[in-house]
């Protein structure tokens, strides 16, 4: 291997700590120093963050460091990935998580106008921009404002949306080549990484000289004792422990005062205060097990640390980092997240200390591979261009699905990669999947595996694919980006290339829409079809497109490829019954048998909130906007970029005017579409926004709006709000696929009397009778036939008859 020059790129806390983090990049530096023959250099700068200015500074200050005397760059952590270097890796630990995944999402807008105006344009500064566009934005902000002005207050939206813009572009495929992380927690995490790149993880190892078990005499912990460490929990577990096994406490922190004064009762509970790294490996080491039970750990260098010196390890199922390494019963044990669970186990520990050693050896094989040597060929590894990975290998014998479509469906955000990840996420029992999907230009390829079972290769399209989508797009007057997806597929080899390999052994081949039937014929693929019409693509595309001889080409065109892939199709799925049968009405010869199976709702992720906590949760977020009276009432719309939605929008303007006590949220892409400067100011447009949002939303809001005239397949979001307990007003045919009008499970509105329905159901109180029992009943309607599970249930065996007749 060529020797390297390397630099590390860090933050060093003000005041200075030594945590975690620290002897991570110690010991990669100390590793690729001692033990390799490349030559590493740890750079650090002074980082005071208590201020959104000190933060702002900090970033610009990484933004300028000159780094470029060294071969690779390694960065970890806020703002040190602002250098630039052409080879550049991020090893992430966390962002500035305050800012993101712990950031309260209640704080939403600024409360100046201009400050609210800078939120809103860095939401859309792209990730190829320059950092003093940001800056730009920043210091002018500071002069119009002055820099005490409360809007920079931190954390607060605004340095949310300056900090979410910073990382952006610090973060992006153009200016990094390649994305890892220190743990699969960190790596999912919800805005951490760009939309679509591939993430690698490798686990960290300790740089502590760990000593073999010896023996078992009293529960050890060591951690920072503030509230995420969470270790009242292991106090209050202690309660539950009979006999004298002691638990002892290493560590210091803000909280000890606090632990010790719920401790004082215990005589078994010591402090221990700050330990040295000699005597911590000992502790461990003399350990009877180590309970480790934080609130969603980045990775937890305490449970690696304990396994290897053959010490099980106690841990939560919501504790992150920890349960990757964990294996309930092999290792350690998982425990639901509170005192009286973990009290059982810790106490049938202390009664049985055999079983602490007989895991010694599991716990010490669990750990073998996380070492520096493993660490520093992964962090020093050479980059590929594409970031192409081969189909991993499959076990079972399973029968193969590949899936075509002209978008990704990782992170799913709009309706129909929602509904490609969750359909066909649950079919994993019975098949693998294996998406084979476009992605935008000069974006890296990728492959990524959600969970076992289901596998997407994302393959950027060439620069001539899409120089010639946007040239067609132009020339017809309409965007058609779907269509040359598949027509021009050719102009995309990669594609192809990978398409081939991916069909080598495939039971059947499922497309996504009709548009990438051309790769079929190209690949010569003789495979069974299934066609997924998530839409009447001909219907939606004729109320999309104008009139005019160009559009009427494309329709022309639309109709053929949909024909064409229902007439390949051995199944036909759709989305609605309505949508099924204006298929056979448009297409009568196609003749190819239909499933309906309409678009669902994560069940398992979304909580139904009743009509109270409702009320509850909205004054909270009332009271952030000053409305301390209550009188503030909460509508939500959410949409993508489609002309049908962006009408029910428009209409949503027009209405609100006439509602001024109520807040209009949009929520979706369909708010790129309007300037938020000619909207009424009780329309607050939200823009696109994560699962985590969401969620939050729809157990807050007073009603959920629905006004859809026109369109194609089921509303997805018409299932989410009624899965979600929120009183929802929709016209009829918002109400297609997912229940009739006269259902009673939402209210229906015509067009002359929307608006009065909407006010008329803010108005009521939380306990009126016909809208509780209208809820509930809606909700468990949609559990029952809805659930995504449910639904690949019910298209399992379709697919296995199609697979077995072949």
């Amino acid at each position: 291997m060529t020797s390297l020059r390397i630099a590390v790129v860090a933050p060093a806390a003000v005041p200075y700590t030594r945590g975690g983090y620290e002897r991570l990049w110690t010991g990669v530096v100390n590793h690729l120093n001692e033990r390799t023959d490349h030559r590493a250099e740890l750079i650090k700068l002074p980082f005071p963050e208590t201020t959104l200015h000190e933060v702002i500074d900090g970033y610009r200050r990484f933004s300028e460091l000159d780094v470029g005397g060294f071969d690779l760059v390694l960065t970890g952590k806020y703002p040190g990935w602002m250098v630039r270097h052409p080879r550049h890796v991020i090893y992430l630990a966390h962002t500035l998580r305050g800012l993101y995944d712990t950031y309260p999402v209640e704080w939403v807008h600024c409360s100046d106008p201009r400050a609210e105006d800078a939120r809103i344009r860095l939401g859309g500064i792209p990730e190829s921009a320059d950092i003093d566009t940001v800056l730009g934005i920043y210091s002018s902000l500071v002069t119009e404002l002055g820099a005490d002005h409360p809007d920079f207050a931190h954390p607060g939206p605004l340095g949310r949306a300056l900090v979410h813009a910073l990382d952006r572009i610090g973060m992006s495929p153009q200016r990094v080549v390649r994305h890892s992380a220190i743990s699969h927690t960190v790596a999912r995490r919800e805005g951490y990484f760009p939309p679509g790149v591939g993430v690698e993880v490798m686990l960290p190892p300790t740089t502590l000289e760990l000593t073999p078990k010896a023996g078992g005499e009293y529960f050890f912990t060591a951690s920072r004792l503030d509230d995420p460490k969470r270790i009242e929990m292991i106090i209050a577990a202690m309660s539950a422990v009979e006999g004298d096994t002691p638990l002892l406490i290493a560590g210091t922190g803000p909280a000890r005062e606090r632990l010790e004064s719920a401790a004082a009762d215990d005589p078994r509970v010591r402090f221990l205060g700050f330990v040295p790294d000699d005597e911590l490996t000992s502790l461990y080491a003399g350990a009877l097990a180590v309970p480790f039970v934080p609130r969603d750990e980045d990775y937890g260098l305490i449970t690696v640390e304990a396994l290897g010196c053959g010490t099980p390890v106690v841990t939560t199922s919501d504790s992150g980092g920890p349960t990757e390494i964990v294996r309930d019963g092999a290792n350690g044990f998982v425990c639901e997240p509170d005192g009286r669970s973990l009290g059982r186990v810790m106490n049938a520990l202390a009664n049985n200390p055999d079983l602490s050693t007989a895991m010694s050896a599991h716990c010490v094989d669990s750990v073998a591979d996380i070492n520096w040597p493993n660490l520093g060929r992964f962090l020093t590894r050479a980059t590929p261009g594409p970031r192409h990975h081969p189909a991993p290998a499959r076990a079972g014998g399973r029968p193969r699905l590949v899936l075509l479509s002209t978008y990704p469906i990782h992170d799913p955000r709009g309706g129909g990669q929602l509904r490609c990840f969750h359909l066909y996420r649950h079919l994993t029992e019975s098949f693998d999947i294996d998406f084979v999907t476009l992605t935008d230009v000069d974006s890296p390829e990728w492959t990524a595996s959600a969970e076992p079972g289901l596998t997407e290769t994302a393959v950027p399209r060439s620069r001539a694919h899409h120089d010639a989508e946007v040239a067609a797009s132009v020339h017809a007057g309409v965007p058609v980006s779907d269509l040359l997806g598949g027509s021009r597929i050719a102009l995309t080899p990669r594609y192809l290339s990978v398409l081939h390999e991916r069909l080598r052994g495939a039971a059947a081949v499922v497309l996504i829409q009709p548009y990438m039937l051309p790769a079929l014929d190209i690949a010569g693929c003789e495979l069974p079809v299934v066609l997924d019409n998530q839409n009447v693509e001909a219907v939606l595309k004729d109320q999309m497109y104008l009139s005019g001889p160009e559009a009427d080409l494309v329709r022309a065109q639309v109709s053929r490829v949909e024909a064409a892939a229902l007439s390949r199709a051995r199944l036909s799925i759709a989305c609605s019954q309505e949508d099924a049968d204006l298929l056979q009405r448009l297409y009568p010869a196609a003749g190819a048998p239909s499933v309906v199976i309409p678009n669902g709702v994560d069940l398992d992720h979304l909580d139904f909130v009743d009509p109270r906590e409702r009320v509850t949760r909205r004054l909270r977020w009332a009271e952030a906007y000053g409305d301390s009276g209550g009188e503030l009432r909460l509508g939500l719309f959410i949409a993508s970029w489609h002309s049908p939605n962006l009408r029910a929008a428009e209409w949503i303007h027009e209405m609100a005017p006439g509602m001024p006590e109520v807040r209009f949220l949009m929520a979706g892409s369909h708010t790129q579409a309007f300037d938020p400067a000619t909207l009424p100011p009780n329309v607050i447009q939200l823009g696109v926004i994560g699962d985590a949002t969401k969620h939050i939303l729809l157990g807050t809001v007073d009603v959920a709006l629905n006004p859809m005239l026109e369109g194609s397949g089921t509303n997805l979001k018409m299932v989410e709000y009624l899965a979600a307990g929120i009183p929802t007003v929709s016209t009829s045919f918002g109400g297609r696929g997912v229940a009739p009008a006269d259902s009673g499970f939402y209210r229906v509105a015509g067009e002359d009397e929307f608006a009065d329905l909407i006010a008329d159901t803010v108005q009521r109180e939380p306990t009126d009778p016909h809208l509780t029992r209208m809820v509930r009943r809606a909700q468990e309607h949609v559990r029952a036939r809805f659930d995504w599970s449910v639904l690949a249930g019910r298209l399992t065996p379709h697919l296995e008859k199609l697979v077995r007749a072949d």
